[in-house]
């Protein structure tokens, strides 16, 4: 079954909530890894870097069978200038 897109952020946000909420799974961690996948597929898809590490690790085998990361690790491809970019 395909949802419709939330209509704006409020909407996201509940959608979020009540899917941590139905599989017992920590919102704030949830929130986090939301951001690594965002950030990991804006990296592949401009090809500068990628995400390494325990983050990586999360998003890869999932958040049952990993530790929980506080920092995000990346390796770049390309000068610090056209990555900042």
């Amino acid at each position: 079954m395909t949802r419709e897109r939330p209509a704006n952020a409020t909407s996201l946000s509940a959608r979020l909530r009540n899917l941590c909420r139905d599989r017992d799974i920590p919102e704030r961690r949830a929130r986090r890894l939301l951001g690594v996948v965002i950030v990991g597929q804006l990296l592949a898809q401009t090809g500068v870097g990628v995400v390494k590490g325990a983050s990586n690790l999360e998003v890869r085998v999932g958040t049952a069978r990993t530790r929980v990361s506080s920092d995000l690790d990346t390796a770049r491809r390309v000068s610090l200038e056209e990555f900042r970019d």
